[in-house]
């Protein structure tokens, strides 16, 4: 309690004082005087403490004879207590205290410039008798770079009578380090003589102060029992750890050995201590080298250590030493667990996904170990397997944390057997017949609950819950790959079984109806179905839809291509089916076709026969009539008597998609190629008339066809703007008739004015009609470019001598530039040249585009030369020289003359000098004698002063 309270004391009211002291007797190198063996926890810890403020308060009165600043930097002779040194200027390095404490406070000197047998001194009580100690402190030199007195201290440690020196320590000259601010520890060790426990602190410093020099901080004041070297370690096997972990859920015993080397007590002896973060606390009981314990069964770090002093003094903590710490962190074991993802479809050979959802509590797991029952493991956190055979399986998951602690935890779960997917498909397999598909699936347990089938040919995928034969169709021909999948009642799923089927195209039967009439002997059919585009081993059955057949007459018939004889004429319905060599039959072909009655009338009329020119279609209608049913072909020929191949035909029912249907309008056109000459050519139109076999006519008509008229015109292909209008030429070829012109810009008679139409290009139409009323017409494209646009001022003014520019404005692409004339001008083909005439002169630009489009601008340049100012006038009125004429001032019309006497009153100002002055002051006559005057122009030249004088 004695100890404890000199520490309170000297916290309270000497901290500052006792850092000063003990600063005067540091070593200058660190740790050659420190104890060489073990340190008990500090009996007087002095480290300024702490604060918000850059300035702690100051030291007791009498302590020091330095004087306290608040200043950053304090003057010689004075010392602050602060948590930086950011504020001292550039002469002292910036720092925070020795450990780098937010607020930490650190002691600043600056030291005094006249040295003095020393500059602190104090008592320090309530020491251990007999033991010996450890004085310590952290210094350093502030200074940046020269120090023309460096700090050199020594410290005292003295009996009570100010005599008896225990130790003493000469730090020597503590140099500048340049590179930045070091702290070094300084430091001597000292014994307490027997019966006294109370010790006086000198410090001494051994220079002056300077500018700069001697300046320093210290921090981090120390006094420590110091004892023989102890080392404490946990017992593990053969060796020791000072560091160990032990898990919650596996409580152990550890044993703590101490081994003490040099040991200087006479009667030692021992205590062990521990820390569970609430400070050091003796156990009860462990009092010698060895200590053996349960683990704590509380999460957290618990240190150990013994303490060692003589027996009587063990119970001092200012007497004791104490070991290094050994460290046993408890921690708490992870709880393991774990959830299997896909557990409805553990299923044989299909990966099964683990998730681990072990809690780690407050520490990290490190490692991950499965055990899948089947001899397989895995360390991934979250690992996927597959087992290769059925049945049931106990997973097990151990996990461990970085501490150590394991925990583990077991699921079972049961792989279901393989599913086997089959079946047939029937044959024959055709277009015309669909598959009969046969299911013959599967599995060793459970259910096969859905059937999945996919038929290679685009079709969408089907699923099925039942297992019944069902049939496909096919439309296209070719090879398929019909697949099917099946999936149980929990989720397994088979291999995909593939079976190929071979789809041959089923006979698709057509025929061609016939062209048959009333007195026709009989009707043929023509058949034209193929299958791969052959007829061997095609059957065919045809049906006449005749109720008049009879015996002779069949209404039946086998043949590809039979002949049929009907009686009657009338509409009939013939029917085809076809039967492949595989067995599949075409679905039935049913037409429904005329037997015609006989032409009652046979002719064709032209509707625009009086005026046909070359290139109109010629209009031909078929007037023509049957008694009964229609026309089942009609071919017209155009030219028949030089070119019958110039020809088309047209059916009631086409047999070919590329054929002709018989418009239902009766009308048929036809243009004949253009022609120029001769003025008209005739043509033989031939119509070919077909009810049947023997029901047909061909009547015919001439044709004439008037020329197309022919005219070359010719225009320019562009134009600037601003040129003349031009006239688009024309060669009609000697075909008579009128003309008209119309689009932007152009007359009707073809005269074409760019600046109305304006920049752009224009298509200009032109029709031209003959005297025969045959049309030619044509079109011609002109494009006009825009005319550039130049604009500057119309005058500008210069003086002689000098040089201007003048920048038009211009508009235009591709633009040259042409000034004239070209004296006085830098360059004529720039656009702002250097003008420099000597007298007025009037320039023209002109300036041209890439297209050849030009426009012109002129300005006035105005030289205005410099005004000649005569030094005498005589005023006299003799007519001559009369008044003070002044060459040239004329051309500075804002112009401002001032002339002054000798005393420098003003006589004469003009703003316009219009008209020469007189010599006159208020209308009276000056006397003769010498003026000054000043002329400004106003128009940038220097203002213009002299003398002037007056003259009798």
């Amino acid at each position: 309690m004695f100890i404890v309270s000199v520490v309170n004391f000297i916290k309270k009211y000497s901290l500052i004082t006792l850092v000063i002291a003990l600063l005067a007797g540091l070593p200058a190198t660190g740790y050659a005087q420190l104890c060489a063996g073990s340190l008990g926890d500090p009996v007087v810890k002095l480290d300024f403490g702490a604060g918000s403020a850059v300035h702690a308060g100051t030291l007791p009165v009498g302590t020091t004879s330095y004087t306290y600043s608040a200043n950053d930097f304090p003057n010689d002779g004075s010392y602050t207590i602060e948590n930086t040194t950011a504020g001292s200027g550039n002469v002292w390095w910036s720092t925070k205290d020795h450990t780098g404490d937010v607020g930490g406070y650190m002691m600043v000197v600056n030291a005094s410039t006249s040295k003095t047998d020393y500059f602190y001194k104090t008592t320090v009580k309530g020491l251990c008798s007999g033991t010996t100690f450890e004085f310590a402190a952290w210094a350093a030199n502030l200074i940046r770079t020269t120090d023309v007195s460096p700090p050199d201290l020594t410290f005292t440690i003295l009996k009570t009578d100010g005599v008896s020196v225990l130790a003493s320590i000469h730090t020597g000259s503590i140099p500048v380090t340049p590179g930045g601010l070091v702290w070094k520890q300084y430091g001597t060790q000292f014994t307490i003589p027997v019966g006294e426990s109370d010790v006086i602190v000198q410090i001494t410093n051994n220079s002056p102060g300077g500018i700069p020099g001697n300046d320093l901080v210290l921090d981090d004041i120390t006094f420590r029992p110091c004892g023989p070297t102890v080392s404490s370690n946990f017992v593990v096997g053969n060796s020791g750890s000072s560091a160990l972990n032990a898990c919650t859920n596996n409580i152990q015993t550890y044993t703590l050995n101490s081994t003490v080397v040099n040991n200087v007590y006479v009667n030692p002896s021992y205590q062990w201590q521990v820390n569970d973060g609430s400070g050091w606390a003796n156990i009860s009981g462990a009092t010698t080298t060895t200590y053996s314990f349960s683990q704590p069964t509380v999460v957290g770090t618990y240190q150990y250590r013994m303490v060692t002093a003589e027996a009587a003094n063990i119970g001092s903590a200012s007497c004791q030493v104490s070991s290094n710490v050994s460290t046993l962190t408890v921690a708490p074991s992870p709880i393991a667990n774990f959830t299997i993802i896909n557990n409805n479809s553990n299923c044989l050979l299909n990966a099964v996904d683990f998730k681990d959802t072990s809690i780690p509590t407050s520490v990290r797991i490190s490692n991950w170990n499965w055990n899948f029952g089947d001899g397989q493991t895995s360390f991934s956190p979250n690992p996927s397997h597959t087992f290769a055979t059925n049945g049931d399986f106990n997973i097990t998951l151990t996990v461990t944390n970085t501490v150590g602690c394991t925990s583990s935890k077991t699921i079972p779960i049961h792989i279901n057997a393989k599913l086997a997917a089959d079946f047939d498909v029937t044959t024959p397999s055709c277009t015309s017949v669909p598959v009969t598909l046969t299911d013959h699936s599967s599995t060793a347990e459970g259910t096969i609950a859905q059937w999945l089938w996919t038929f290679g040919d685009g079709s969408p995928q089907v699923t099925q819950t039942s297992n019944t034969p069902f049939t496909h169709a096919y439309v296209k021909e070719g090879t398929f790959d019909i697949s099917l999948e099946v999936i149980s009642a929990g989720g397994c799923v088979s291999d995909i079984v593939k079976k190929t089927v071979t789809i041959t195209g089923a006979p698709v039967a057509d025929f061609i109806l016939p062209e048959t009439c009333s007195t026709d002997a009989t009707t043929a059919f023509l058949n034209t179905t193929t299958v791969n585009g052959s007829i061997t081993g095609l059957t065919y059955q045809w049906d006449f839809g005749d109720a008049s057949a009879g015996p002779g007459n069949l209404n039946t018939s086998t043949l590809r291509s039979p002949r049929h004889a009907y009686s009657h004429q009338g509409t009939y319905t013939a029917t085809l089916k076809v039967k492949a060599p595989n067995g599949c039959v075409s679905n039935p072909v049913v037409k429904t076709f005329t037997v015609n009655g006989s032409i009652t009338k046979s002719e064709f009329i032209i509707s625009n026969l009086a005026n046909l020119c070359a290139g109109t279609p010629v209009e031909i209608v078929n007037t023509s009539t049957v008694n009964f049913g229609a026309f089942t072909r009609i071919t017209l020929f155009y030219d028949y008597d030089n070119d019958q191949t110039n020809s088309e035909t047209y059916y009631k029912d086409p047999p070919l998609k590329t054929d002709k249907q018989i418009p239902a309008d009766n009308k048929y056109y036809h243009t004949y190629p253009a022609f120029n000459s001769p003025a008209s050519k005739n043509y033989h139109v031939v119509m070919a008339l077909t009810a049947g076999q023997t029901c047909t006519a061909a009547p015919n008509d001439n044709v004439n066809i008037k020329a197309l008229p022919i005219v070359s015109l010719s225009a320019p292909a562009s134009i600037c703007q601003e040129a003349d209008p031009v006239q688009i030429t024309e060669n009609r070829n000697g075909f008579l008739g009128s003309a008209v012109f119309s689009g932007t810009g152009v007359s009707s008679a073809g005269i074409f004015n760019p600046a109305v139409a304006g920049p752009g290009t224009f298509k200009l139409d032109y029709l031209f009609t003959s005297q025969t009323g045959c049309t030619y017409a044509d079109s011609v494209k002109i494009t006009v470019y825009p005319t550039p646009t130049v604009t500057m001022a119309a005058t500008t003014t210069m003086l002689e001598g000098t040089q201007i520019n003048i920048t038009p404005k211009v508009t235009g692409d591709g633009l040259t530039y042409k000034w004239s004339p070209t004296i006085g001008i830098s360059d004529p083909a720039k656009l702002s040249p250097v003008f420099s005439p000597t007298v007025d002169t009037k320039y023209i630009l002109t300036i041209t585009t890439d297209k050849g489009c030009s426009a012109s601008a002129e300005t006035n340049i105005l030289v205005l030369k410099t005004p000649l100012v005569p030094n005498t006038f005589t005023p006299n009125n003799d007519g001559i020289n009369d008044t003070w004429n002044i060459k040239y001032l004329d051309t500075y019309p804002t112009a401002v003359v001032e002339v002054f006497n000798r005393y420098g009153a003003k006589v004469f100002s003009s703003n316009n000098y219009a008209i020469p002055w007189d010599g006159k002051f208020n209308g009276a006559v000056l006397p003769f004698g010498v003026y000054y005057y000043v002329i400004d122009t106003k128009s940038g030249r220097k203002q213009m002063t002299g003398s002037l004088t007056i003259i009798k």
